[in-house]
């Protein structure tokens, strides 16, 4: 149950941050850096991106870093075009927490919205199967 719990709260911090990281201002920044490492294991490929990246808000200057997976082919288009705009140098857009500037990423939403509640639903799942055993040990305790 605790699991089904944590992963619940997980899934809506996610959703959480991507709704409010939609009105996040954006100011132009610099990637400073990158890591690419390509993946294949049991017949699925992905390319994951880690873009270190420069801004400035309010004089103030910040580093962020981002982590991307592209959809499963290695050279498929999502993966050149997250790396051809992740050069080191490149000028990227930026969006920041107003209220916390250092705070901040390079897509305004991260994953989507089937795999959250796709994992929600595992959650609510580990929940009501986890607290029925629990909620019946519970009963035959106070018995």
């Amino acid at each position: 149950m605790g699991t089904g719990t944590y992963v619940l709260w997980m899934v809506y911090c996610s959703w959480r941050d991507n709704r409010a990281a939609r009105f996040w201002p954006g100011v132009l920044g610099e990637v400073v850096g990158r890591d690419v490492n390509r993946e294949s294991s049991e017949g699925v490929s992905y390319t994951e991106i880690k873009v270190r990246f420069e801004y400035t808000v309010d004089g103030q200057l910040y580093t962020g870093t981002n982590r991307y997976v592209t959809d499963y082919a290695t050279e498929s288009p999502a993966a050149t075009q997250a790396l051809s705009k992740t050069t080191a140098g490149s000028a990227i857009e930026v969006y920041y927490d107003p209220a916390k500037p250092h705070i901040a990423r390079v897509e305004r939403e991260v994953g989507d919205c089937n795999t959250s509640l796709m994992w929600g639903c595992i959650a609510l799942l580990i929940i009501a199967t986890g607290g029925v055993p629990l909620a019946w040990s519970i009963i035959q305790w106070l018995d």
